[in-house]
């Protein structure tokens, strides 16, 4: 791959990141100019609504990468690692993994804080949740390309 070829897919990868980090940026910016008015008790119990959701679709996305690699032995997914596609279809669905975990450790996290923190570690989880909501989108999108062309 050429240098210029290398500068415009990092350009794009950095465009699509900031596409999807400002989509993320509504669900933060709707809390913060609405919901800091919401005691402590209730934004914990948000909390862990979050971090039950982001657990239960990170168990689903495991199983998915799980699929995925019961059927390397499959043309389609040959195919797709002669393309490189299989290495675009796993790093997204790792990054999604991660920031579904990362959203789990952070509402953990807000579980013991008040007042003040935890606004703000409201907005970092909603933000982070709201990030993974959109990396979601996009390796579901991917597996469900796959899966139908099985």
């Amino acid at each position: 791959m050429s240098a210029t070829n290398q500068s415009q897919n990092i350009l794009v990868k950095a465009a699509m990141f900031l596409i999807k980090a400002l989509a993320a940026l509504l669900a933060p910016l709707l809390f913060y100019l609405h919901g800091t008015s919401l005691s402590d008790e209730r934004l914990h119990s948000i909390s862990s609504v979050l971090i039950g959701t982001s657990g239960t679709i990170l168990g689903f996305m495991i199983a998915a990468i799980s699929i995925i690699a019961a059927l390397m032995d499959r043309t389609l997914i040959k195919n797709l690692k002669k393309t490189g596609h299989f290495d675009i279809l796993m790093n997204g669905a790792i990054a999604t993994c991660a920031l579904l975990l990362l959203t789990i450790i952070n509402g953990i996290a807000n579980l013991f804080l008040q007042c003040l923190q935890l606004e703000l570690g409201m907005l970092a989880v909603l933000f982070l949740g709201g990030l993974s909501f959109t990396y979601l989108l996009e390796s579901g999108i991917r597996f469900k390309n796959i899966i139908t062309s099985l």
